[in-house]
């Protein structure tokens, strides 16, 4: 599980035999497919900078507003 500076939840990345690869809190199945931890990390908080604080079903993350990241 990754947090935020404010310990708000914002996704889980996991590794398989495929590679690593991300979820949201809402969604029950992973997302896309990463060749390391930080590139899937990496893919998340650019998804999340782009939404602008709008969030879905695949791209969700606890707390108000956009997370607190520094």
């Amino acid at each position: 599980m990754v947090e935020d500076l404010d310990g708000n939840e914002i996704c889980w990345i996991f590794e398989y035999s495929d590679g690593w690869k991300r979820k949201t809190p809402l969604a029950n199945y992973p997302q896309d497919r990463y060749e390391s931890f930080r590139a899937a990390l990496d893919a998340h908080v650019a998804a999340i900078d782009a939404s602008a604080g709008v969030q879905t079903d695949e791209l969700f993350w606890m707390g108000k507003g956009l997370p607190r990241w520094v």
